[in-house]
């Protein structure tokens, strides 16, 4: 049977002997809209849309979401 996500984060804080707080909610509009805009603006200032990303030919999606997760973290690493 599924477990949902927030009982999940429950549980693994009940492992570690913590006393669970929730760490999963419905996010509010004002919220939402901060945290977009957050992100719109670093990756407007990062220029990583301008950046290109060697992907290996015949690739699937799967693959490319993880060669350009690669190629990200080599960046941040020099």
């Amino acid at each position: 049977m599924p477990t949902r996500i927030a009982e999940y984060y429950n549980e693994l804080q009940r492992r570690e002997g913590l006393q669970p707080i929730e760490l999963v909610a419905e996010w509010r509009k004002p919220e939402v809209d901060a945290v977009s805009a957050a992100f719109r603006t670093a990756l407007a200032a990062s220029h990583m849309t301008e950046l290109d990303i060697p992907l290996r030919d015949r690739s699937t999606n799967q693959s490319i979401g993880n060669q350009v997760a690669e190629f990200f973290v080599l960046i941040n690493r020099s």
